[in-house]
């Protein structure tokens, strides 16, 4: 039997769905085509491109305020910018610019639909961020992307998978 909601298949008999947990119907539903997961690899690389895009603004101003040209404003207003694009585009499109570069995008696990601020940046991105404080979560997190559905704890925090 397949989930009507997720397309995840259940054994015959549950009730409710053990991926999403909606409650399942008697008449077995055929999966709803679901698209591809964006490579681990893929993953990591648009990572290692919003990182080096952030380390170059903070670059930027350092070297700026080191050579007191005057310009340390304008190099704070950069290192202001790239969040605020990355906010933005996340929001918007379910990506960043390094996924953007990479044409991958994040969804709602359920719908495959972009689902905007709340999971893509406040859960995804700011939960995490607070939860690195705990030992050893960042690396945990990153390792869980080698389970077959490829979802990092980040992705199961707020529901999201990420998909070429």
């Amino acid at each position: 039997m397949y989930c009507s909601n997720c397309g995840a298949s259940d054994i015959d008999g549950s009730s409710y769905c053990s991926s999403c947990g909606e409650p399942l119907s008697g008449a077995a539903a055929a999966p709803r085509q679901r698209r591809r997961l964006a490579g681990r690899g893929a993953r990591l690389v648009t990572k290692i491109i919003d990182v080096i895009l952030f380390g170059v603004a903070v670059a930027v101003i350092v070297i700026s305020f080191a050579i007191d040209d005057g310009l340390g404003g304008l190099s704070l207003l950069t290192l202001l910018a790239i969040p605020i694009v990355q906010v933005v585009l996340l929001s918007k499109y379910g990506q960043t610019i390094g996924k953007k570069a990479l044409d991958i995008r994040i969804v709602q696990a359920s719908t495959e639909q972009n689902g905007g601020f709340v999971p893509n940046v406040l859960l995804r991105a700011w939960i995490t961020f607070f939860l690195g404080i705990v030992p050893l979560f960042g690396i945990v997190d990153v390792l869980f992307i080698f389970r077959e559905d490829r979802r990092c704890i980040h992705d199961m925090i707020a529901g999201t998978r990420v998909i070429q």
